[in-house]
């Protein structure tokens, strides 16, 4: 069964309704392995099939971990950064090994994803 709901965007934006999106976030990454459903306690999280970084000070280790899962064979299909700065994401793919794919949020989920009063794409 599927619920369709309509989030506050600026409940998105500060990172209150990750609950709601993680799904989305798990069937872009394949649908497949372990789901992120919480925001972890030190600022990110690392699956088999993908990552979060909800905390951009904790980017030197969690690239750590995407490299170290890159090296193993294990490495995440896609990244997800939650950042509104454009700035700190680019900060983060370059910090991140080549080759996996990263997509920023919450700015790019609200800007694909929404849908203005007058009924249109953003």
């Amino acid at each position: 069964m599927l619920d369709l709901t309509y989030l506050d965007p600026g409940m998105v934006r500060r990172g209150h309704e990750f609950e709601a999106v993680a799904p989305l976030m798990w069937l872009e990454a394949g649908a497949r392995g372990q789901r992120v459903d919480r925001i972890p306690d030190d600022g990110w999280a690392l699956t088999k099939a993908y990552g979060v970084l909800f905390d951009i000070d904790a980017l030197a280790i969690f690239a750590g971990a995407v490299t170290d899962a890159s090296v193993t064979g294990a490495s995440p299909q896609v990244v997800f950064v939650i950042t509104d700065s454009d700035a700190e994401y680019q900060r983060a793919v370059e910090r991140l090994p080549v080759g996996v794919d990263t997509v920023q949020l919450y700015e790019d989920y609200l800007s694909n994803y929404t849908i203005n009063i007058a009924g249109g794409p953003r």
